[in-house]
């Protein structure tokens, strides 16, 4: 494995994505937090870089929450999949069960749980989220619970979703978007 300096980008790359991030800013499409904030831009396409994501992917799948990287757990699971995971994951409004068959050890099944008895138990039903969208938290919480347990290492280093960071942050129950 190479130093980090060989990860890094060439010089003219990062003048590049400087006057890209700053052109990007000024967008009304963009999550609130990044808007006219060309540095926070900046760090999500790195996190992008790091990810192998698209830079758009990115900005939709990523929220700095106290100042920490989370990913969505809609991107988590895409970022397993697109390393060839098997993922599956079934929930209704009181338990998620989470399944992911590595793809390079195919013979194991991982499974992960997440019920109402565990988001009682961190003190996450009395958010907004959990009471309108049980079934759509307790999916976020198995998916990114199975994989950081399962493949770590697809996030990056990136473990945690946004409500995960900030329980009382409002997510976006169809999307998962931080609203």
């Amino acid at each position: 494995m190479g130093s980090d300096l060989e990860q890094a980008p060439p010089p003219g790359a990062l003048a590049e994505q400087i006057t890209y991030a700053k052109y990007l800013a000024a967008s009304n499409l963009l999550p609130k937090d990044l808007r006219d904030q060309p540095a926070n831009l900046l760090l999500i396409l790195g996190h992008a870089q790091a990810l192998g994501i698209h830079p758009t992917a990115a900005i939709q799948g990523i929220a700095i929450i106290n100042g920490k990287p989370t990913l969505s757990a809609q991107l988590m699971a895409g970022l397993a999949r697109a390393r060839g995971h098997k993922l599956r994951v079934e929930a209704d409004n009181q338990t998620a069960i989470a399944k992911l068959i590595r793809a390079d050890d195919p013979d194991y099944e991982h499974v992960f749980t997440f019920d109402m008895a565990d988001a009682e138990r961190a003190g996450l039903t009395s958010s907004t989220n959990w009471q309108k969208y049980p079934q759509a938290m307790l999916r976020a919480r198995a998916t990114s619970g199975i994989i950081r347990a399962a493949c770590p290492e697809a996030l990056a280093g990136i473990t945690h979703t946004p409500d995960e960071l900030e329980p009382g942050i409002i997510i976006d129950g169809d999307t998962g978007e931080v609203i």
